[in-house]
């Protein structure tokens, strides 16, 4: 397992190296937008391990639930980046590029 764990997609957690792809990144880029939202990770168990596990197991804290001021659809964004199935995440950075200027407009 290479790279920074606060950043890691599940499936490079768990070294999942079949399923490392765009997606993956766009989780990267989602965590990213978690913490210059929220001034926090979307995880950080105090260890690697345990940020790793979190990373693998548990949804993120919902973002408006920490600072109730973003919107509901930027949230949306943010968390569809984070979900922890490939699939349910968007499919490039393309895409995540795609629906921040509709937010954006």
């Amino acid at each position: 397992v290479m790279g920074s764990p606060g950043y890691m997609a599940p499936e490079q957690a768990m070294g999942r190296l079949d399923q490392i792809g765009p997606a993956t990144d766009v989780y990267a880029l989602g965590a990213i937008l978690y913490e210059l939202l929220t001034g926090r990770p979307p995880f950080g168990g105090g260890s690697v391990g345990a940020a790793l596990m979190q990373i693998v197991t548990q949804p993120p804290t919902p973002l408006r639930q920490l600072e109730p001021t973003i919107p509901a659809d930027l949230e949306r964004t943010v968390l569809c980046c984070l979900a922890k199935d490939v699939k349910a995440r968007y499919a490039s950075a393309a895409r995540l590029n795609e629906s921040l200027q509709k937010y954006l407009s």
